[in-house]
Order: C-alpha cells, then structure tokens, then sequence
C-alpha cells in the first residue's frame, strides 16, 4: 500500500485545437504519438506543457491533467520515435514530469533517455515496469545525479538486480530534494539493498521509500540504522514481500524508534511469527504518529495477533490495523475482534 504523495504542481494543458494523426477519434482530446514527426506536429510551442505521459493506450486528456500519448511498446523502432520525439520537444517546453510506466523501453531506451534528462527540470519521473535492467539503470545513474530537483521517482518492477542497485545507491544522494523512491520489486538482494539504503543519507527530504519484493536482511537493516537519523522527514516505510523474519522484527525496532514521523509501515508477505508479533507490539509506543499498519500474510497466529491488538488499542495513534490472513480459525478471530472492540475506535482488518 502507498500513501499518494502530496507532489508539485505539475499543469498541464490540453490541445483542443490541435489535430491529431493517426487518430480514428474526432475528438481534439486525443493526441497518438507514433513517431516524432508527430510530436513535432501535434505540440505548439505556445503551449504550457508541464507533464509528457506516454502508454500502451489512448485515453482522453482532460484539460489541466495530463497529456496522453500511444506508443507500441514491443517496437524498438517506436521507442526511439518517441526518445527522438521527446529531443525535439525539451527545447520548446520547461518539462517537468515523465510517465513512461509500462511501455518497456528496456536498456536501449533508457540509454537514449538518459542525456535527455540533463536537459529538463524534472520534478517528477515514473519508469516503472519497463524492463531497464542493470544496464539502463547504468545509463540513466549519471544524469540522474544531476537532477537536484528530482521529487519522485518510480522504478518498480525494472529487473535491476544488485548491479543497477549499487549504481543507483552511488548517485541517489546527489538528488537532494528527493522525497519518494520506489524501487520495488527488482530482484535485489540484500547486499545491493544495503548499498542503495546508505546512499539515502544525503536525502533529507525522503517521505516515501517502498522497497517491496526485495530481500531485507542483515546488511539492509543495518544501513537502515544507520540513515535512518538523516531521514527525519520519512512518513512511509514498505517493506512488503521482504523476506523479513521475527529476527528482522527485532532489528527494524531500533530503525521504527527513531521515526518519530512515520504514518505508515507495511510488512505484508513475510515470515513473521508470533515472537516477532509481539516484538512489534513493544515498539508501537514509541512511534508517536503511526496511524497504518499492515501485517497481513504473516503467520502470527492468535497469540500475535491479540499482542497487537491489545497495545494498538490502549497506547498507540494507529487507526487502521490489518492482520487478515495470519492463521487464525475463524473463533480465534472472533476472539480478537471482541478484544478490539473492548478499546478505542479504530479500523481492524481480521
């Protein structure tokens, strides 16, 4: 679960005079992008362009929200159409934001990307599900090292591997005014995580920081430790799908005391125990502003489950607690929801 980020102002305009090529739709609303010719075409230099959001699909583009393009992601030939198109389009507008999410650019289209990026302003950039591996990220590390205004910046599911994480953690800290970061699900293994976390240090600004579906161990806990003081402003923590045991429960309780701003924490599909259950329970009290905490798919069973419950409602700010599917029958269950009411008001996920 992510808590939307609360971001720039990116504004967009919409062309409704514009015409549109290779578009069966009359209406204005639609702009296809198949080559750069039609980027060059399609945009006039007059117009406030802040966001370029590129897909599989067309949709409608509703004025002041984004511009919307095609792109056929299997064709590499389309993929350099519209890098080739993005050139042309950097000098005429001050970009701010890309989404190119899931339309696989892979390695040669980040390349291609990469010195483009020293040309704008970035605010806000979303590359998710596209494939870039090690060697795009490779390419793309450098000019990303100098995008101080970076905010955001998404990169989930790119197959990054320890290689693209060790490059990416060298230049992370150069974006100082970096304030979300997903890099989940990129096969990364403990000691790339453990690398890209320390390079976090010099982000000050960090709000969000999803690492799911990567392996969060030793190494990565410790780097956690020792940044996570830097991070003061950290208010969501994913840590889904980490691999994280009761062990790790114990360890992470030394990095939750010291994020006094933290409002959400999601451990959801690891191997949490009963013991680990209630190690996170003694260490709720000290996280003054938690208000989501999600620890589905964990086998904490009744025992964890009722230690959580029990401190959730008498000392801590959390309003939403989830613990649904954890190994309890369904009395167990009743059980603890009678416990829950017993408390405070707030939501409990059984």
């Amino acid at each position: 679960t992510r808590i939307p980020m609360q971001g720039s102002n990116t504004r967009i305009t919409a062309f409704e005079n514009a015409r549109f090529a290779e578009s069966d739709d009359p209406n204005p609303f639609f702009l296809n992008v198949l080559a750069c010719d039609a980027v060059n075409l399609l945009i006039p230099e007059d117009q406030c362009i802040k966001m370029l959001r590129v897909s599989r699909t067309v949709r409608k583009a509703i004025p002041n929200q984004f511009v919307h393009a095609k792109a056929k992601a299997k064709c590499s030939a389309t993929t350099q159409a519209v890098m080739q198109g993005l050139g042309t389009l950097i000098p005429r507008v001050q970009l701010t934001g890309l989404d190119f999410s899931a339309i696989c650019i892979g390695p040669v289209g980040a390349a291609m990307l990469a010195p483009l990026l020293e040309r704008c302003p970035l605010v806000s950039m979303d590359l998710s599900w596209n494939k870039i591996e090690h060697g795009g990220l490779q390419s793309l590390a450098a000019s990303l090292g100098k995008c101080p205004t970076l905010v955001e910046l998404n990169l989930y599911d790119n197959e990054i591997r320890d290689e693209g994480a060790k490059q990416l953690g060298a230049i992370i800290g150069r974006c100082t005014s970096l304030q979300d970061l997903d890099v989940s699900y990129n096969q990364v293994r403990d000691e790339g995580m453990c690398t890209l976390i320390t390079g976090l240090s010099e982000c000050k600004s960090l709000t969000q920081l999803d690492v799911r579906g990567n392996e969060i161990k030793y190494a990565s806990i410790e780097a956690l430790k020792a940044v996570v003081g830097e991070l003061t402003a950290l208010r969501a923590l994913g840590l889904n799908n980490t691999e994280i045991t009761d062990h790790g429960v114990e360890e992470l309780g030394t990095v939750l005391k010291c994020c006094k701003a933290l409002t959400y924490l999601g451990l959801t599909h690891n191997d949490i125990g009963p013991v680990g259950a209630k190690t996170l329970a003694a260490v709720l009290g000290h996280c003054p502003s938690l208000v989501r905490l999600n620890l589905c798919q964990n086998w904490i069973q009744h025992e964890g489950a009722r230690s959580l419950v029990q401190i959730v409602g008498q000392r801590t700010s959390v309003f939403e607690l989830n613990i649904r599917n954890v190994g309890m029958s369904t009395r167990e269950k009743k059980n603890v929801i009678e416990l829950g009411r017993s408390h405070r008001n707030y939501i409990l996920n059984v």
